[in-house]
């Protein structure tokens, strides 16, 4: 948190607060906290300790599941009324989500089985088994699950709602700017209707629904802000800049401006303007994509095709195992790119829910995932290969595959084996697919960029996973707040591993590339850039802040850019080199 003296309105001090740009463009407005008593009325629910002591007798469990079933189906018939008055494809598809996640028959036997066998009352029936089902989900660490348990918590507070006849009131007047923790998918399309003009969060990704739903909506969106301390609600005036992540607090009027002229010129991209540096070198950036409603803005922000297709949250939220729905999923996915390539990452899931084994790990993020949960189902990877190739029939050279979690050259060999196994398979009943299809790695663990250049031999290309990169290289798990200050992109040891990429991909002679979320910032795209990278991938609403910076600078300087990281021997001349950059470049 920043207090910049000099500028004032009334008697607060200008505070500018740092997160991540979640969803583009410029809000201001008045600043109002939701709490989230607030949200829930008085009649929410019972305290946890309260509810959790809370039994029936064994001749009220008929009229119980009676009135499960009536709040269940009075829940359903709001969702669709929401659902019919959507006014988008993406927020329908948000909603459907959920409803899911109402309807799921597993979900509802527990709580029927809860009420019936061990006679505990309605509400703590609810609270109970949606709460093993949210601890069992979130114990797996992967990266999608976070936003899941928002969601599956979202419908838990649904139903309380409805089991005691509250209504959600939100009090909002005027042009607002909304500060939450967190935001529920349905709290989301209910406060939008309101005069809301940006959104600001404590605990969200940017894969969660509530700021999908924000980019649908046009509404800017700046997550990972630590609000609390600046006491946004003492403010007459909040603008929200979900293009450099960042909150003012009380900003003087010739900030105001300043920051809209900003915004103007980045989202003044044309679909006909080349990508390419000041001096005339091309580069391409694509999108990262999870749903598809997510393609929706994809061109539309300039984004060149998909470079990191994540199918696990998609399709182990519904189950999808079956060959014929994985592969609608990758055309349709193709027909929404047009014309350009998509790279599909394997399946990178582990432990959780969706899995057909149920796992508990300690240590998730370092247990059964990626890869060795794939070479482990061999039923599972060949299905998913086998769906892929045949997505790419008539799709000659569009579509990649992307292995996630390699730690050992023998894993790249062994699924270059099962997709040959699956390529002869499907050559003897006369299939059609590419028969060409580029096939590489996601480098994210330190001991395989370590053999990079074995690893380029054997491969298409390879794609930097920054985000699992820094967290295995420093030791700092990403999800930890303790540990935050440790999970640094601009740690020396990060940029001395793409150093060692870039000479493996130079001299081997394959592509290097860039997908995580270190991309998806300016200033550390011109330094990949400076490495030899010219084809970056990150989040739709980055791309136009991203692009418009690459125009402006040439490879001979993202190129001393890179020596000079590489050259840093500490975080003190790292962090000298990128503020240089800002004061030439950015400001």
């Amino acid at each position: 948190m920043e207090m910049k003296k000099g500028t004032t309105m009334g008697e607060r001090l200008t505070c500018t607060l740092k997160g991540v740009a979640a969803s583009p463009g410029i809000g201001v407005g008045r600043p109002f906290v939701l709490k989230r008593g607030e949200l829930r009325g008085e009649t929410w629910s019972a305290p946890r300790e309260e509810v959790d002591g809370k039994t029936i007798l064994q001749g009220d469990v008929e009229q119980t599941l009676e009135h499960w079933k009536a709040v269940v189906g009075a829940l359903q018939g709001q969702y669709e009324e929401l659902i019919r008055e959507a006014e988008s494809e993406t927020v329908r598809r948000v909603l459907e989500s959920q409803m899911m996640i109402l309807q799921d028959p597993e979900l509802q036997a527990s709580i029927e089985r809860a009420i019936q066998v061990e006679f505990l009352s309605l509400p703590r029936a609810i609270c109970r088994e949606i709460g093993l089902w949210a601890d069992r989900w979130a114990s797996s660490g992967a990266d999608w699950v976070e936003e899941r348990v928002t969601d599956l918590l979202s419908v838990q507070d649904d139903l309380i709602l409805m089991l005691h006849g509250g209504q959600r009131e939100y009090p909002l007047t005027g042009q607002t700017i909304l500060f939450a923790d967190e935001l529920a998918p349905v709290e989301m399309i209910r406060i939008a209707r309101t005069s809301l003009k940006g959104v600001v969060l404590q605990r969200a990704g940017h894969t969660s629904h509530a700021v999908i739903l924000a980019k649908s909506l046009g509404l800017p969106c700046v997550v990972g802000v630590d609000w609390m301390g600046a006491e946004p609600g003492l403010h007459d005036v909040a603008l929200v800049d979900g293009n450099f992540g960042e909150v003012l607090l009380s900003p003087s009027g010739s900030v105001l401006k300043e920051r809209r002229e900003k915004a103007t010129k980045l989202t003044g991209w044309e679909g006909s303007e080349e990508q390419s540096t000041r001096c005339g070198a091309s580069f391409v950036l694509r999108a990262n994509i999870e749903y598809l409603m997510e393609m929706d803005r994809m061109q539309h922000q300039g984004a060149r095709g998909v470079g990191l297709l994540r199918t696990e949250s998609m399709l182990m939220s519904e189950g999808v195992w079956s060959l014929e729905r994985q592969v609608g999923f990758y055309r349709t996915v193709l027909k929404k790119a047009g014309n350009e390539p998509v790279t599909i990452r394997l399946f990178d899931a582990g432990g959780d829910k969706g899995q057909p084994d149920e796992v508990s790990e300690t240590n998730p993020f370092l247990g059964w995932r990626g890869v060795r949960m794939l070479l482990d189902r061999p039923d599972l990877l060949q299905l998913q290969l086998e769906a892929i190739l045949r997505a790419s029939g008539g799709e000659p050279g569009r579509v990649s595959v992307m292995i996630p979690m390699v730690t050992f050259l023998e894993e790249i060999d062994c699924v270059r084996s099962v997709m040959r196994n699956v390529m002869d398979d499907l050559d003897a009943r006369g299939v059609m697919f590419d028969r060409n299809i580029p096939f590489g790695v996601m480098m994210e663990v330190p001991a395989l960029v370590l053999q990079a250049k074995a690893v380029a031999e054997r491969v298409d290309f390879m794609s930097i996973g920054t985000n699992d990169l820094i967290q295995y290289t420093l030791a700092a798990d990403r999800g930890n707040e303790r540990v935050a200050s440790h999970f640094e992109p601009r740690h020396p040891a990060v940029w001395k591993l793409v150093g060692l990429l870039r000479d493996a991909s130079v001299q081997r002679g394959c592509s290097l590339r860039v997908c995580g979320e270190m991309a998806s910032e300016p200033v550390y795209a011109a330094a990949f850039l400076g490495f030899g990278v010219r084809e970056l991938s990150m989040g739709v609403q980055e791309v136009p802040a991203v692009r418009s910076h690459l125009t402006e600078v040439s490879i001979e300087e993202a190129e001393l850019l890179a020596h000079s990281l590489v050259a840093a021997d500490c975080m003190r001349e790292v962090h000298a080199t990128f503020e240089a950059w800002k004061k030439n470049y950015l400001l």
